[in-house]
């Protein structure tokens, strides 16, 4: 196992822009663990070059193996956006919503090395790493105001955090992709991804393959307990987050060691499936232009 671990900056954001360049150049000074270099293609598909080769993205392989329902339902509801907004204001606001997404993931990293390190208290809100109204609208402003009032309500429940956006590969299955966090929660060491959410999604089921992504990230930091100084006789879980751009309290699914177990080999299937779609491209790149296309089982 192999985990790369971003240097973490914890300052206000009206001076520490100035620094991420140097705090970027620092982390890859760090002799161990080096770095790894995502490759993302023009088709959005993300693959991380690590020692043992090039491996797909979790995310990349849960998006192209989605099944036919599941392509079915997320086509009707763009369609359904599209009549009701139009096509481009749709895209734009489909736009909008992945940055805001990116941004609160940043901002709750920044926030959790503060906390973590001592330099701002428990009781701080996190407003401080928003950016300022001249550099945001008031309107995404509000959504990441909201996103961290939501993830507020978790931190009580949080202990020691462990990693924060740690690269995790798993040599064995070849695939790799970036954990949110690992921290210890309700005693038990805990692999937790945030989600944020339009919609509420205060039951397992209406999280679709989000189960199965964290169950990734988690097999792979068991794959190797010793490089990720796990006991072996630990249990380890793993935790969805969803948080709301309204501030509404974050629903937070937590899936015990049997669940992961049986997630993750639900991952496994779809993984195969991707390998054998890779595989069947490269010896006929037109097989997959067929839609009845399949892997094997």
């Amino acid at each position: 196992l192999s985990f790369s671990l971003l240097m973490l900056g914890c300052m206000r954001p009206f001076w520490r822009r100035s620094f991420m360049s140097a705090l970027r150049l620092a982390s890859t000074k760090s002799p161990e663990p080096a770095a790894l270099a995502t490759a993302v293609g023009a088709d959005g598909r993300r693959f991380y070059d690590t020692p043992h080769g090039r491996f797909p993205s979790v995310t990349t392989v849960l998006q192209e193996t989605r099944s036919a329902g599941q392509k079915f339902a997320l086509e009707r509801w763009r369609r359904k956006m599209q009549e009701v907004h139009g096509p481009v204001l749709h895209a734009e606001m489909m736009e909008l919503q992945r940055d805001i997404g990116s941004q609160t993931h940043s901002i709750i990293r920044d926030w959790l090395a503060c906390l973590s390190s001592g330099v701002v208290p428990a009781s701080d809100d996190g407003s401080a790493f928003v950016p300022s109204p001249g550099e945001e609208s008031e309107t995404t402003r509000a959504d990441l105001l909201g996103y961290l009032r939501s993830f507020r309500q978790v931190l009580p429940v949080l202990g020691d955090v462990v990693l924060v956006e740690a690269v995790v590969i798993h040599n064995g299955l070849k695939y790799a992709g970036t954990v949110d966090c690992v921290a210890w929660h309700n005693g038990v060491l805990t692999v937790i991804d945030w989600k944020t959410s339009q919609q509420r999604r205060n039951k397992l089921r209406q999280c679709y393959d989000y189960p199965l992504q964290v169950a990734a990230y988690w097999g792979a930091l068991l794959a190797d307990r010793d490089a990720a100084n796990i006991p072996m006789d630990a249990d380890v879980n793993a935790m969805l987050v969803i948080l709301y751009p309204d501030g509404h309290p974050a629903d937070v699914h937590v899936l015990d060691p049997a669940a992961c177990q049986a997630n993750f080999e639900q991952w496994q299937q779809r993984l195969r499936e991707f390998n054998e779609r890779e595989e069947a491209l490269a010896s006929n790149p037109l097989a997959v232009l067929d839609p009845r296309y399949r892997p094997a089982s």
